[in-house]
């Protein structure tokens, strides 16, 4: 029997062994995950980690037992560029429980972004009700592989960890290493503010795509700027387009400040404002002048 206590004392009885909540009659293992992506940084695991010590059909064994996360061997040091890996978190000691079924809610572990570290969870216990067996010790384990994810943009690697840009700060890097750094925005004209790859931006100013570092200004006589942390388009006012806004899209039109929809009951009355005031000016012009500008002082 593999991974099971020593059974060459249980006797049997019509073919049946003692079954039950205190010793399975086959090998116990533990099920759960062998490999697991590591996606956050200095902070639990989440999702959290779970095993469950099962027997030959499954069945979740029953008992005190303790399962303990440990590094496997010294080889995870070169594994992850030479930092100290290590276990911490509230659950670094271990869980002890009444039941086969284990959560480690608050585990952290700590590799170089990228790299692999590789645990081994051990469950050990003592069966003494259990009468008959000369080796009532459980002990089995099982190895995990934990795979730290890669920093993303926004990010910035400090101590050995994927560390987002704090306020005040950006980065728009996709290729994350030690060289990468944290740019300053509270003197860049036009930002309001920015953190890890989120820059917001004042009205009238816009920048071309979420690539761009580029803060441009909008026309001033044309307000289709919206600011905000969108860019291209998305960062205009509705009914505009183009480079900075400057034009229209189809169902406005512009009136030399701003787009109208052309279905707007208040165009046509700013449209036929302006053609009056023109004809009006230009009445008045030629009057002026058949009078001598008399009239027009």
């Amino acid at each position: 029997m593999k991974n099971g206590p020593n059974l060459d004392d249980v006797i049997f009885t019509n073919n049946k062994a003692n079954y039950g909540i205190k010793i399975a009659t086959q090998a116990l293992e533990i099920e759960g995950l062998s490999s697991y992506v590591v996606t956050v940084y200095n902070q639990p695991l989440n999702p959290a980690v779970n095993f469950e010590v099962v027997d030959f059909y499954s069945q979740i064994v029953h008992g005190d037992i303790e399962m303990t996360p440990t590094i496997i061997d010294s080889t995870n040091r070169i594994q992850c560029m030479q930092q100290n890996p290590y276990v911490s978190g509230l659950n670094a000691g271990g869980l002890s429980v009444k039941h086969g079924y284990f959560n480690f809610t608050s585990l952290e572990i700590f590799c170089y972004p990228s790299k692999k570290l590789q645990l081994k969870f051990q469950a050990d216990s003592s069966l003494p009700e259990i009468v008959g067996i000369r080796n009532n010790v459980l002990s089995i384990s099982k190895a995990v592989q934990f795979q730290f994810r890669q920093c993303i943009r926004g990010e910035t690697i400090v101590v050995g960890t994927c560390v987002p840009c704090p306020t005040g700060t950006y980065s728009l890097s996709d290729t994350v290493d030690y060289s990468t750094k944290c740019i300053d925005c509270t003197q860049i004209k036009g930002v309001l503010s920015c953190h890890s790859k989120n820059i917001d931006v004042e009205g009238k100013y816009w920048r071309r795509h979420a690539d761009s570092q580029t803060i441009l200004s909008c026309f001033s006589y044309f307000d289709g700027c919206n600011g905000g942390y969108n860019t291209g388009n998305q960062s205009c006012k509705y009914g505009y387009a183009g480079p900075l806004f400057a034009s229209c899209i189809d169902g406005y039109y512009s009136n030399g400040i701003q787009c109208i929809a052309c279905s707007d009951p208040t165009a046509h009355f700013t449209v036929a404002a302006i053609v009056y005031i023109c004809i009006g000016g230009f009445f008045f012009h030629i009057v002026c002048r058949i009078f001598h500008n008399k009239i027009c002082i």
